[in-house]
């Protein structure tokens, strides 16, 4: 009776000295610029204590490293750029194995046997498929010197620390508060960006911190997704006063993005909250309601221009205009490129190529550059049916472990999991209109889910031995 506070206070806190480190990090980094009149060196002095304070942190809770790399996704324009590495989330993404690794044959026997799970094993069939239908496409360099073998060897790193990593519910919501928290902060840059050019749409949409409107967009709505379950989550009344003008906030933020996609992955959240919620309680449909109140309320602050453009989603659709048209094109190509390479595909990455080839008109030059903005028809044209049969595979055993979880008897997992498989479906749904086949929250979702399945088979067999040693322990007892 008595463990359960115990355990709770425990966990509360681990996370208080956690967030201490965290915050003692952009503290030592001011005092370092103030203490150093030379910019310069000023300049590395903070990067150093900042990115030597964050690596102490990972080091020890290597959970932190999946949760920060993530989540600088959403400040993406405003990282720091570093020698040898593409980006600073690939060396934390670095950090964060070679911690867990430590941890792991340090701890080896307090610590739970390394995962990999079913969606590791059919994603591992998926990169090798990649690299055996065509070596040259998954290892040469591409666009912007990707090279696709390891980009997505990187990807499935992610998916394996995401199973072995956010193993519990603490460090699940941990990752949802941060995450939300980074939310908010590109959604304010979004929203000032929006202010600042409100009178000339076309030529300037807010994207935020996150690298581009259609990508906040996404990221936008599952901070709106996880906001919300913060919601139903919240304490008392004042917290969920601020939980509520957050979720405004971000509402408001995605807006500013003018991502027509975006605010159709904002109603699908909405539609899968109602159809989740209508067997919950009077106070939980009470919050759904407040929810759409607050939702709609954000539009109103719109400029003009804004509520113009997203209102020509059905007449673009009905009609085959602008951006909707350009999309129907490029997934025309994508399967004539299929039709003529239907097992194989063209090769990872080689759409772009292929395209002028391929195309169904004349596209302007600038248009040879894109992909195929539907992540389903890319692969399908890249890497053929069989490509696209491990791929959607992946995706549809997630899914499964993700729904299978939500109707756990165990009530806070089954909440996570329902939050979860709210967000990899809009994930998905997102990739209806773009190619986000390497998006790094879609496998991350993988990963959860594939922890999920882990969950879902231990309850089970827990239950099956239960219920296997009761009838034993009735006969002893009555048999001596």
């Amino acid at each position: 009776m008595g463990s359960g506070p115990m355990v709770s206070g425990l966990f509360r806190q681990k996370l208080y000295s956690q967030l201490l480190i965290l915050a003692a990090i952009p503290l030592a980094v001011i005092i370092g610029l103030t203490m150093n009149s030379d910019w310069y060196y000023g300049e590395l002095i903070s990067m150093g204590v900042f990115g030597g304070g964050l690596a102490i942190l990972i080091l020890i809770y290597p959970y932190w490293g999946l949760i920060i790399s993530t989540a600088s996704l959403l400040i993406i324009d405003v990282m720091p750029a570093l020698p040898f590495v593409t980006s600073a989330t690939q060396l934390m993404g670095g950090i964060t194995f070679g911690s867990y690794l430590a941890a792991y044959i340090l701890n080896r026997t307090s610590m739970p046997s390394m995962r990999l799970g079913r969606e590791f094993n059919l994603m591992f069939l998926f990169v090798f498929w990649m690299m055996a239908s065509n070596p040259t496409a998954a290892t040469a360099p591409g666009n912007n010197d990707r090279v696709w073998l390891v980009t997505f060897a990187q990807l499935l790193l992610l998916l394996f620390l995401a199973n072995n990593v956010l193993d519990s519910a603490f460090k699940q919501r941990v990752f949802i508060g941060i995450y939300a928290l980074f939310v908010l902060i590109t959604a304010l840059f979004a929203i000032l960006e929006m202010l600042a050019g409100a009178d000339d749409l076309q030529a300037f949409r807010a994207s935020g911190t996150a690298g581009g409107s259609n990508a906040a967009a996404r990221y936008l709505t599952v901070g709106f997704v996880f906001l919300y379950y913060m919601y139903t989550k919240a304490p008392n009344f004042l917290v969920r006063l601020i939980l509520l003008l957050a979720i405004g906030v971000v509402v408001l933020g995605l807006a500013s993005t003018a991502s027509r996609t975006g605010f159709l992955l904002l109603l699908v959240a909405v539609a899968l909250f109602i159809l989740t919620s209508s067997k919950g309680s009077q106070s939980s449909r009470f919050g759904l309601g407040i929810l759409l109140l607050i939702t709609a309320s954000a539009f109103l602050f719109l400029p003009d221009t804004w509520i113009e453009h997203l209102s020509t989603i059905s007449s673009s659709i009905e009609d085959n205009t602008d951006t909707v048209k350009l999309r129907s094109e490029l997934w025309r190509s994508a399967l004539n490129m299929w039709a003529d390479n239907p097992v194989a595909g063209v090769g990872i990455g080689q759409f772009k190529v292929e395209l002028e080839s391929y195309a169904v008109i004349e596209l302007k030059e600038q248009y040879y550059a894109l992909g195929a903005h539907n992540m389903y028809l890319q692969i399908l044209a890249e890497t053929g049916m069989v490509g696209l049969f491990f791929f959607v595979s992946i995706l549809l055993s997630a899914l499964l472990a993700l729904f299978r979880a939500s109707r756990s008897a165990n009530r806070e997992m089954r909440e996570l999991a329902t939050i979860w498989l709210i967000v990899f479906i809009v994930l998905l749904s997102g990739g209806i209109t773009k190619h986000d086949h390497y998006e790094k929250l879609i496998w991350l979702c993988v990963g959860v889910a594939s922890y999920f399945d882990y969950f879902n088979k231990s309850s089970t067999r827990t239950v099956e031995e239960e219920n296997a040693s009761g009838p034993k322990t009735h006969i002893a007892a009555h048999n001596p």
